[in-house]
């Protein structure tokens, strides 16, 4: 699908578009999203047009799994650095 078949398409200042599958542009921190992707958050699927509804829902559940990856990332590394605190740096392995 492409970003123009989005009815906000020509107001939209979002810098990624789960109409065209993330592929181009890179959203960075303090940037405007989706307005879609947002309203999906919420759950106020109602707001979003059935015609681009399926690949708004995929869009955010590619996001969650982004978010989800990098959340048991950074968990296994924090526990992984309290266990070279208390064993020493010898100790350290990175899984």
């Amino acid at each position: 699908m492409r970003p123009e078949l989005c009815p906000r398409f020509e107001s939209c200042s979002a810098a990624v578009c789960p109409l065209d599958g993330f592929t181009q542009g890179v959203h960075l921190a303090k940037e405007r999203s989706c307005f879609y992707l947002r309203a999906l958050a919420k759950g106020k699927t109602d707001l979003i047009p059935r015609s681009i509804r399926q690949p708004v829902v995929q869009g955010f559940h590619h996001v969650l799994n982004a978010v989800q990856g990098r959340k048991t990332t950074l968990h296994r590394l924090k526990e992984q650095l309290k266990l070279a605190r208390e064993f020493g740096l010898q100790e350290f392995k990175v899984l």
